[in-house]
């Protein structure tokens, strides 16, 4: 199946779309996703396994040292890995879609250049999930609180309210930033750029745009969600107690990562699509390259 011409895209059209991104350059996402994972996979076999024994044992102290040492520098080596992934397969997907040359290392190249524009994202975004959950926490706990003095069956409308509430920000969330990785990467937008960019992009089609999110979000984690099942993580998260061993918790986390070096690129790509797709209905992208093409041609 060849990739649909850079035009506005149907909603079934960007998940086949990038099904086919996917297939085409299959190696080449399996490699860009796989040596940031591989880092993530030597750490956590090296640091994760001793933050689970610390944890335990009876001694606050060892507890202590792990996760303020390696849990930390766990965290941060994390972190890279995945920012520099999601920004070397933006970089793939997007080439590739508007017919230009792909390639693990210009990928990974690009993955290093946004990782630091990524990361202030991240924080901006951390900082406002914060203010939007303390919001949604006052907001539920007006509603809790209003059904709970009603008594009876009031008492559960006003939790499943609260659980409405919470989903729909989320989501809501979700939509709206969705464009942000693409903008830094595409566009070379700096962090606050990128999250105005994602608003103005996701205006006007935020119900669309959060569909296709959580189409994609259930493709990309269900496979995650059975490692956990066959992995018994469902059962220790039922009882908190019952903490993995260490040889459990790496298991768990190797084999997590290494369905998301399978399912990441297609999310990345159904991303990447989105965001033309946008930038075509809102930028007449479409004729805008046509026309550049032609200039070039006519030199």
């Amino acid at each position: 199946m060849a990739l649909p011409p850079l035009r506005p895209l149907g909603f079934g059209e960007i998940l086949d779309g990038a099904f086919t991104l996917y297939r085409r350059n299959f190696v080449t996402f399996i490699l860009t996703a796989l040596i940031p994972t591989a880092v993530m996979i030597v750490g956590f076999v090296v640091l994760g396994g001793g933050f689970v024994a610390a944890a335990t044992t009876d001694d606050p102290t060892a507890l202590i040292g792990a996760a303020f040492g390696g849990l930390m520098l766990l965290g941060a080596v994390a972190i890279a890995a995945v920012l520099i992934m999601w920004g070397g397969l933006t970089r793939e997907a997007a080439q590739s879609y508007t017919g230009q040359p792909t390639s693990v290392g210009d990928g990974m190249r690009a993955g290093l250049r946004a990782a630091l524009p990524l990361l202030g994202s991240m924080f901006l975004i951390g900082i406002g999930g914060m203010v939007a959950f303390f919001a949604v926490a006052l907001l539920g706990g007006i509603l809790i609180g209003i059904f709970s003095s009603m008594g009876g069956a009031a008492a559960v409308v006003g939790m499943f309210l609260m659980f409405v509430v919470v989903m729909a920000a989320y989501l809501g969330i979700i939509g709206l930033l969705f464009a942000v990785g693409p903008a830094i990467v595409v566009e070379g937008a700096g962090p606050l750029e990128a999250l105005e960019r994602s608003f103005t992009l996701a205006r006007g089609a935020l119900g669309r745009v959060i569909g296709l999110m959580l189409v994609t979000i259930l493709i990309t984690y269900l496979p995650m969600m059975a490692v956990l099942a066959f992995t018994g993580g469902f059962a220790q998260m039922m009882n908190p107690q019952a903490l993995p061993t260490p040889g459990q918790f790496i298991t768990q986390q190797v084999l997590s990562m290494g369905v998301g070096i399978l399912t990441t690129p297609f999310m990345v790509a159904v991303i990447v699509l989105l965001y033309f797709d946008r930038r075509v209905r809102t930028e007449a992208l479409d004729v805008q390259m046509m026309t550049d093409q032609l200039a070039v041609a006519g030199d």
